[in-house]
Formats: structure tokens, sequence, C-alpha cells
């Protein structure tokens, strides 16, 4: 029996006060920094866990009005045709190794001449795992996507993007709405962002075959999800900054799967 839209948001125990400010590897270590004072152990919140708070707390929290990263890396091959990776947060790079990546980004914000953070063999290793299709890739924790389904455009700061305007109305079936928000809440996610802000689409950018064409090797950007604004609803996993002092990330509490299991009747 599907689950109703208050038992699914039940699934995140989260505050709006628990948050890590700074670039990436500084937000998320003070995160663990406030958590530790709290006495719990906080973990950094992903898509999913995003979409169920700002639909719990309602669109004029704080989920909603502001932007942060979350742990959906979206990984480039360095050819034009190179399929996009996105990945759970279990295979996250850039989570998994902060401050190496964010000294990669410091270096050259914006720049497009090889100061990435790389993933060679991660990408080849990962892209064995993708799968097309939302059901196959949450299982492995990696989704693919095809260049073709998205727009060329490079009338933003002089570089190439590729763009996707995903219909609210279809967030249950879309591929990567479905993964990055899950398979129960998308839908309802949709809906919420189609009522709350009368929002008809968000628009997802990647990369562009051309731009990532012109790096060495493959490499790894954030997902960038911005605050909920009238006209500007964006997914971007182009936005190279994680040096950027004004970043964030949110928390969730994180409960160990033993204690979070339910009890067998005695």
């Amino acid at each position: 029996m599907p689950k109703t839209l208050q038992e699914i948001v039940m699934k995140v125990e989260t505050d709006p006060d628990w948050v890590g400010e700074g670039n990436v590897d500084q937000a998320i270590k003070r995160l663990q920094t406030k958590g530790s004072g709290l006495g719990i152990d906080l973990r950094v919140m992903d898509g999913e866990q995003l979409a169920l708070s700002r639909m719990s707390y309602g669109k004029d929290s704080d989920f909603s009005t502001t932007s942060l990263w979350v742990p959906n890396d979206h990984l480039y091959g360095n050819t034009k045709e190179a399929d996009i990776l996105v990945v759970d947060k279990k295979h996250s790079l850039i989570f998994r190794s902060p401050e190496k990546a964010t000294s990669a980004h410091a270096r050259a914000f914006w720049s497009m001449k090889g100061r990435e953070f790389g993933v060679k063999g991660d990408y080849d290793r990962l892209r064995q795992l993708a799968s097309p299709d939302a059901s196959e890739a949450l299982k492995t924790g990696v989704l693919s996507l095809s260049r073709a389904s998205y727009r060329r455009d490079t009338t933003a700061f002089k570089h190439e993007f590729g763009v996707q305007h995903i219909d609210t109305d279809s967030f249950g079936d879309n591929n990567l709405t479905v993964f990055i928000f899950g398979e129960e809440t998308a839908a309802n996610y949709g809906r919420w962002l189609k009522e709350e802000e009368k929002a008809r689409d968000i628009v997802h950018f990647v990369v562009g075959g051309a731009e990532a064409a012109k790096q060495r090797e493959p490499f790894a950007r954030a997902l960038w999800v911005h605050k909920l604004a009238v006209g500007q609803m964006y997914l971007d996993g182009v936005y190279p900054n994680l040096a950027n002092h004004y970043g964030l990330v949110r928390g969730v509490k994180h409960v160990p799967a033993e204690r979070a299991a339910p009890q067998a009747p005695q």
C-alpha cells in the first residue's frame, strides 16, 4: 500500500539549526562539531531528505529559502559524448574527500583548464554500476544520463552548458528526479512545488560536452540545489566552486540501523 506523505516525512529527523557553513570541507566539519555539541551524530542531508524537509517545514522555512550542496555528485567523462553519472550519498567522492575536492576547486574558480577534482579511475568503476533507469540506479547508487536529452546553451559565463527542463507533473516518472528525490518522494515533491511555488518545471544544468572534453581526465562536481523562488527552480550540476565560503550543508540525525529497525513482537 502506498505510504501517505506524512508517513514519508517522518523518515527525516532534522532541525533548521543543524547546518554547517563555509566551503565544503569546513561546512562538513562544522556540522559534525555541532552534532557533537548536541550529543548526536549529524550526517549531511541528501536530496530526498531536503525535499521532505521542505514539504514538512514549508516554503518559508530555512530549508526552502536557502541553497545548499547535497551529496549527489555529478561525474563527467572528458569526451563530448560521455555519459554523465549522478551518484547517491554512499558513492559521493566529493563528500568522502571534501578537503581534496575543495583544494582542487580553490585553485581555479570557474576554470576550464584542468584544475578540477579528477576522478579518472572512479568514473570508469562507477560507469560499470550505472543504469539510465532510476529503479535500477537506486539499487546500485549510480544513474547515467545521456547528453542527447540536454539542450546546448552558451549564454551564461561564456561556457557551454547542457540544460533540461523537467515538468513538476512528471517528477514521479523522470529518472533524475526519482533518483535525487526518491521513489516515494519525487511525485509528492513535484506536486508540492506546483501547488506552493506555482512551479511548472525545474531546470537541471550540467557541464557541456565541449567543456568536459577540455579536461585531462574525468572530474566531479557537487550538486547545488537552489533555494525556492518563483521562476528560479534549479538543480545545478555545473557550479564548480566548493571553496565558496558562503556555501552550506544541512544535517539529519543518523540513527543506526539496529536501533531504527522495528522490534519483533514478543
